[in-house]
């Protein structure tokens, strides 16, 4: 580990390259010497090391086409030098003292965490959002990964049992945002007019989770006849 460096922040970029540069001028390297900046993209954001450069404290990093958030934070914390780790991603642009906060907090607990709001006075701003169509593939990734999770840990004949009540993830998925809008009105104010799209988002996952099951089933007969 070096030990010049105190924090690695690592931001995960996925369709968010325009905001590299801003998030480098309010992380402000050049004021922080004992912080390291990480960008970890794919090819769907192909600028990023031209945008980023060779800056010394701050490092472009490659992961396979396809990769989550999570797996572009998990290479990061890989090549990661400092004493702490802060994750983020390439949506979100922090505002003035969030690294002073990051470097000063408390670890005790082993977790800090910050506000993530469309606000200006939050500790990082949310400025881009997904195209519909990159969203819904969003939500069949990250379906499928957890699908693939729970899948692995379980017997052949309830994997078998999780893919006939697959179609049953969106009716629970649903009826549990009915319900927090039902316990909480400023979240109900914020879903009016948006069910076609939450179900629509809600299906992708759906569809993902199940596929998520069958790959695993699949694999797992595969190998079985190997």
């Amino acid at each position: 580990m070096n030990q010049a460096i105190m924090l690695s922040i690592i931001v995960g970029v996925q369709h968010a390259q325009k905001n590299v540069a801003e998030i480098v001028r309010a992380v402000a390297p050049a004021l922080h010497p004992q912080v390291e900046l990480l960008f970890c993209h794919t090819a769907a954001d192909p600028d990023v090391p031209a945008l980023v450069g060779a800056q010394g404290q701050i490092r472009p990093i490659s992961g396979p086409t396809g990769s989550l958030i999570p797996h572009l934070w998990r290479d990061g914390i890989l090549a990661a030098s400092g004493e702490r780790v802060a994750t983020t991603t390439a949506h979100c642009i922090p505002t003035q003292g969030w690294v002073e906060a990051l470097i000063a907090a408390d670890l005790d607990n082993a977790a800090y965490g910050g506000i993530i709001e469309n606000d200006p006075n939050a500790d990082a701003k949310h400025r881009n959002r997904y195209s519909a169509r990159e969203f819904i593939a969003q939500r069949f990734a990250h379906g499928q990964e957890f699908g693939l999770a729970r899948a692995r840990t379980q017997t052949f004949l309830r994997s078998l049992l999780l893919i006939l009540l697959s179609p049953c993830i969106f009716v629970v998925l649903i009826k549990r945002i009915v319900s927090a809008s039902r316990r909480k009105p400023e979240l109900r104010k914020q879903l009016r007019g948006t069910w076609i799209w939450l179900a629509l988002f809600t299906l992708a996952w759906t569809v993902g989770e199940t596929s998520g099951y069958i790959t695993s089933l699949r694999d797992r007969l595969r190998r079985s006849t190997m």
